[in-house]
C-alpha cells in the first residue's frame, strides 16, 4: 500500500524543510572540513606509534643492547624464514595461493594475533642477476625501481650488515605521503644453496619525512641462486600497516601492489 506524502504547513510537497535541509548542510560542512584536513586526519601522536611499533626513541639510550637484541631477532627471524621456505616447498605452512600477475606467485595467509591484516607473500624469478647485484639493487638502489619514491636517507649503520634508514613515498591524490622509519639487517648463505635474507622492521625514533607514519610489521626479502648462475628467486614477505585504509582493502590489494614492485625490481636488472 503507498502511503501519501503528509503536506506540512507552509511548505510545498517535494521540497525539503527546513530541518532536512539544515541536517545536509552539516554533513556537507563536515565532508568539507574533512577534505580540507585530510593530511590531520591520518597522523597519529608519537606514544600511539611507540605503542604500534615497539620500538621507539627510549629503546636507543643504550645502543649496544639494543642493537644486540635487534641481531638476535633478526638471526631468529633468519632461521624461521628458511624452515618456513622448506615447509612452502613441501605444500605445508597454510598459504592460500591468489592470481596475479603473470611471471609472479602470490600467496597469503591469516595469522592469529588480533591483527586483521594478512601476511602475503609474493614470489618472482630473475634473469640475468646474480644474487649480490639483487641484494645492492634492493638495499642501496630503491630509487631505481620504486616509482613512488620521494625522498631516503640512511640515518645510521651500527655495523656492515645493518642500516636504520627512511623513506618516504607518494601516495594516490587525495591520500597523505607516507613515511616509514626502518630498522634492517641481512644474513648471506643462510640455506645450503646460498640464499641471503633481509630483515626489516619499523621504529619510531625519528622525525618523520613523509606526513603519515607507516608500520612494516613484517618484511622479509628471499633472494635465493638457482642452477643457473645469473637467475635468481626473489621473495617478499610482508605485512604493512600503510595508515588510513581498512582491512579490507589491504586484503585484497596490497599483495598485488608488492607483486608489482618486485616485478620492477626484476625489470630494472
Amino acid at each position: 500500500r503507498v502511503r501519501k506524502q503528509q503536506k506540512v504547513p507552509g511548505v510545498p510537497i517535494g521540497r525539503p524543510d527546513i530541518k532536512e535541509m539544515n541536517e545536509n548542510m552539516a554533513s556537507n560542512q563536515c565532508l568539507a572540513f574533512m577534505i580540507k584536513q585530510v593530511k590531520n586526519l591520518f597522523r597519529q601522536t608519537e606514544d600511539v606509534l611507540a605503542a604500534e611499533i615497539g620500538y621507539s626513541a627510549s629503546d636507543l639510550a643504550d645502543e649496544g643492547d639494543y642493537y644486540a637484541d635487534f641481531h638476535a631477532y633478526v638471526d631468529r627471524t633468519v632461521l624461521q624464514t628458511v624452515r618456513e621456505e622448506q615447509r612452502i616447498s613441501q605444500n605445508k605452512g597454510g598459504w592460500q595461493n591468489v592470481p596475479s600477475s603473470p611471471g609472479s606467485d602470490l600467496s597469503c595467509k591469516k595469522i592469529h594475533d588480533g591483527n586483521p591484516l594478512r601476511l602475503w607473500r609474493c614470489q618472482v624469478e630473475v634473469s640475468g642477476a646474480t644474487e649480490e647485484q639483487l641484494m645492492e639493487r634492493i638495499l642501496h638502489e630503491r630509487h631505481v625501481w620504486d616509482d613512488d619514491l620521494l625522498q631516503w636517507k640512511v640515518l645510521q649503520r651500527p655495523d656492515e650488515r645493518t642500516q636504520l634508514f627512511q623513506i618516504s613515498r607518494a601516495e594516490m591524490s587525495p591520500h597523505p605521503t607516507r613515511d616509514y622509519c626502518v630498522l634492517r639487517s641481512w644474513r648471506r648463505n643462510v640455506n645450503p644453496r646460498g640464499a641471503s635474507v633481509i630483515v626489516e622492521t619499523s621504529t619510531s625514533n625519528q622525525s618523520l619525512l613523509g606526513d603519515v607514519r607507516g608500520v612494516i610489521l613484517t618484511s622479509r626479502y628471499v633472494i635465493e641462486p638457482t642452477d643457473d648462475p645469473l637467475t635468481c628467486q626473489l621473495t617478499h614477505i610482508c605485512r604493512v600497516d600503510s595508515k588510513g585504509r581498512n582491512p579490507e582493502w589491504y586484503n585484497k590489494a596490497y599483495g598485488h601492489i608488492v607483486v608489482q614492485q618486485l616485478l620492477r625490481i626484476r625489470d630494472s636488472l
